[in-house]
């Protein structure tokens, strides 16, 4: 994906500090949020597209303070904030995410008889990079 596409991509996201205004057939609506299904409709794209899409803005730097939040929490949806105490909700969040994912490796390990520390390597290997 070019950069100029995930700009374009980035600037349909709606912030929680100034909401998009898009006027449909049936009038204006607000956006404070964005669900799959907006975003598919906003992207053209289908879903799988969608979580790619979603997948490189969120390690995505425009050079703004902004954060792609991808929460079930504090409503849900997806929306750019700038909002310190939101922005580490969501570190939180992700970082557990990350941990409950990375569980299974130490099984792994033992299943493999491997007794050397995790690795970068292990890591790539079982796709957290992902």
């Amino acid at each position: 994906m070019t950069n100029e596409e995930l700009i374009g991509y980035w600037a349909l996201i709606p912030c929680d500090d100034h909401p998009l205004h898009y006027i449909n057939h049936e009038g204006e609506r607000i956006y404070s949020s964005f669900t799959y299904e907006d975003l598919q409709f906003f992207f053209s794209c289908s879903r799988r597209t969608c979580r790619a899409i979603l997948a490189e803005l969120s390690a995505f730097d425009s050079g703004d303070d902004y954060i792609l939040i991808r929460s079930s929490h504090d409503g849900g949806g997806f929306y750019k904030t700038r909002d310190h105490a939101k922005i580490e909700a969501y570190r939180k969040e992700v970082y557990n995410r990350a941990m409950n994912t990375l569980k299974p490796l130490k099984k792994i390990k033992r299943v493999l008889n491997r007794n050397e520390q995790i690795t970068i390597d292990d890591l790539l290997m079982f796709g957290v990079n992902d």
